[in-house]
């Protein structure tokens, strides 16, 4: 099937605006889910019909607590089925209207990707006494299957698809296939509408994603309360970036090691050699085929110094300082203020200077990447070769 969105969609009277106010046009599934085109959700919802939304509603555990092993688990709030009018199931299929608890989205998100099978979680594992004998074991509970394999592995597909048709995204990791979904909302009860020119809002800005993409063993979930809405409210921008920063520790302690694609491969960050004391025609050849440039300073024929030192990180095509006569003195540049700049602009920057960079966060491919942070203040003086660290934020005002 296809949507379009014209900007907007008027339900029951209510015009519901999309974030792209002059309309994505023509979409299918797979582009309405990347774009977080609300038109085009609130058309998927009205074709269902409230009967059928609210089915699934409920099939995802969404109108019930999840029995998971913690004392006082809150309960969501939701419109019932009989109370619910078009314009209500228009912005439900938005995720507005109704509020769930981060344990009822999350469980509810795994069903979507492990089959269709809404599980029951649980914190503890088992429970053992004093003689070492299980007292207590948690199992695999399965409470029901809300979709069957096949859809499941349809909005596997649709989920991953989000990442890869944003470049990666600010989720990105390389050598990791990952599926995920950001999302905005409006905090039920506490939005104060515009006062004096100030919106008063107050939002939840979320990201849940899962990893390995085609079959998940790893689901997170992280939600930012109340952003500040100067810097930015959006999932994409406040919670993705976060998500991205614990995957990254928590994906090799937990024994799962990156797959890198051709591409990835072909520009993986290098490791700078030893070279010190190696004769200038070996260090020349090395680096020749480790894909680094490099530049003499001297006359000598042995290499008494090189900058960045043995060791360091530095992207593909990096360039390395041989310094060949034993009085050599350091050469220094200053690093330039690469915050705000894209990606394109940094490298050019990064490499007119005589410095190395390696990029974090989002991928440098895609278009709307920009730099959100570097390592070393902009004017500090630093031997040239010396590595600046990037991180990449796609600065996108949506979902």
């Amino acid at each position: 099937d296809t949507f379009f969105c014209s900007g907007s969609q008027t339900v029951m009277g209510i015009p519901i605006g999309c974030d792209n106010t002059s309309g994505h046009g023509v979409q299918n599934f797979y582009q309405a889910l990347t774009n977080s085109c609300n038109p085009a959700f609130m058309q998927i919802g009205l074709r269902l019909g409230v009967q059928k939304f609210c089915y699934y509603f409920r099939a995802f555990g969404l109108t019930e607590k999840t029995g998971i092993d913690l004392p006082g688990e809150g309960q969501s709030i939701y419109v019932d089925e009989k109370d619910m009018t078009d314009l209500d199931l228009a912005c439900n299929s938005f995720g507005q209207v109704c509020n769930l608890t981060p344990m009822e989205m999350i469980t509810s998100y795994a069903a979507v990707i492990n089959g269709g099978y809404l599980l029951k979680p649980y914190v503890v594992d088992k429970i053992v006494d004093q003689d070492g004998n299980v007292v207590l074991s948690n199992q695999r509970t399965v409470r029901r299957q809300a979709i069957s394999e096949d859809t499941s592995a349809i909005m596997r597909d649709a989920l991953e698809k989000v990442v890869e048709g944003n470049g990666g995204g600010n989720v990105y990791i390389k050598g990791y296939k990952i599926g995920g979904k950001s999302g905005t909302s409006e905090k039920l009860g506490l939005t104060g509408g515009k006062s004096d020119g100030e919106d008063n809002s107050e939002y939840v800005a979320s990201y849940v994603c899962f990893t390995p993409a085609d079959d998940p063993e790893l689901i997170l979930l992280v939600m930012a309360d109340m952003p500040n809405k100067k810097i930015g409210y959006y999932g994409s921008k406040v919670a993705v970036p976060t998500a991205r920063d614990i995957l990254t520790d928590a994906l090799p302690y937990l024994g799962y090691y990156p797959e890198y694609s051709d591409d990835e491969k072909a520009n993986l960050d290098v490791k700078v050699p030893l070279l010190q004391s190696k004769g200038l025609s070996e260090a020349k050849t090395t680096l020749d085929g480790m894909g680094l440039k490099y530049e003499v300073k001297g006359e000598g024929s042995t290499v008494v110094a090189q900058s960045p030192v043995t060791g360091t990180t530095v992207a593909k095509n990096g360039i390395v300082y041989l310094y060949t006569n034993e009085d050599y003195s350091a050469e220094f540049t200053t690093v330039p203020d690469l915050v705000g700049v894209s990606a394109t602009n940094a490298n050019e920057a990064i490499a007119y200077n005589g410095l190395n960079m390696v990029a974090t966060g989002a991928s440098i491919t895609h278009e709307g990447a920009i730099v959100n942070s570097q390592s070393i203040k902009a004017g500090t003086k630093v031997p040239k070769g010396t590595v600046v660290q990037l991180e990449f934020l796609v600065n996108e005002n949506s979902d």
